[in-house]
């Protein structure tokens, strides 16, 4: 069983965030502990406050970046998908929602880590909303069954 591979409870598939999402944060600790952090330190240096607040949000923001893949949560129902972050949900898509589903590159300009995945329109209470969910979160498999849940409902196009 993979690391992302879904876990089946009653017709709901649970897939986790791809942990090898932290290697970015990680390259990100990395290079905040040896480039900003350790200089000041080996040295010596006084450091004002305004350095000391600019380093710890670096280091929040390192930490969130490395620690995020492990609190992402892709859900995939009967007729539904949801996507959770720290347990809150963030997207809810029902199959009757939705108008246009693609499968595919997720940006033209090949942003670094995008890569393939779904992106589509739904309807809302407010009008339509743009979504998309990327392979380099969750992977293959979870994409294309999410897919295969949003799908069927689409008319056909003569």
């Amino acid at each position: 069983m993979s690391q992302n591979e879904g876990v089946i409870e009653n017709e709901v598939t649970m897939y986790r965030a791809d942990k090898s999402n932290m290697l970015a944060g990680v390259l990100v600790l990395i290079l905040l502990f040896f480039g900003l952090t350790l200089p000041p330190v080996i040295s010596g240096e006084q450091m004002s406050q305004g350095k000391l607040l600019g380093l710890a949000i670096f280091w929040f923001l390192g930490l969130f970046l490395t620690l995020a893949p492990l609190a992402s949560k892709l859900e995939v129902g009967k007729d539904y998908i949801k996507t959770y972050f720290l347990g809150i949900c963030t997207y809810a898509l029902r199959r009757s929602d939705i108008e246009t589903i693609k499968y595919g590159r997720i940006a033209r300009w090949g942003v670094v880590g995008m890569g393939n995945g779904l992106k589509g329109w739904a309807k809302t209470k407010w009008g339509h909303s743009c979504f998309s969910l990327s392979e380099a979160a969750y992977g293959k498999e979870a994409i294309l069954h999410a897919k295969r849940v949003l799908e069927p409902n689409l008319k056909k196009v003569a």
